[in-house]
Parts: C-alpha cells; structure tokens; sequence
C-alpha cells in the first residue's frame, strides 16, 4: 500500500503543486498579459471564422478561409426579417 501512496503523491501531487508554485509566483502583470494574449489569440480565431467582436458589438461575415453557401434567394424568411428588424 505504501508504495502506491507514493506513486501518487510524486505522479499526481507532485506535478500539481509545482504547477501551483508557479502560478502563486507570477505577478499580476504577467498574468494579465497572459490573459491579454489569450483574449487575442480567440479574436483572431473568431475573425478566421467570419465572427468579429469590438467595444461590446458582434458582426458576422462570411469565413475568409473555410468555404462557404450563401443562400442568393430572397424569399419569406429575408422578407419577415427585415420586418422585425424595421419594428
């Protein structure tokens, strides 16, 4: 028994406490620009998608990258959208 208590405190805790180690020692600053970095990184992979996000509004485009099908037939469904949309 005592030798998978062992096993488990160097293979699970181990790892997991110098993991938190490392994160009690950076400073705010760098875990800002951590989350900064990620926030970007999402962006971009949210435009690449056709979907932008700035100052709290969203627009949607078509994927630059992915191939796409753009329905071209204006019928009840654009008609009833654009009356909801006009009030």
């Amino acid at each position: 028994m005592s030798s998978l208590s062992e096993w488990y405190t160097h293979q699970v805790l181990t790892p997991h406490s110098e993991k938190l180690l490392t994160e009690i020692k950076t400073t705010w600053e760098e875990r800002l620009e951590k989350t900064q970095q990620i926030h970007k990184e999402r962006e971009q992979a949210l435009e690449e998608l056709g979907i932008s996000i700035e100052k709290g509004s969203v627009g949607i485009s078509t994927p630059k990258k992915i191939p796409h099908l753009v329905n071209l037939r204006f019928g009840k469904i654009a008609i009833y959208a654009a009356s909801v949309a006009q009030g």
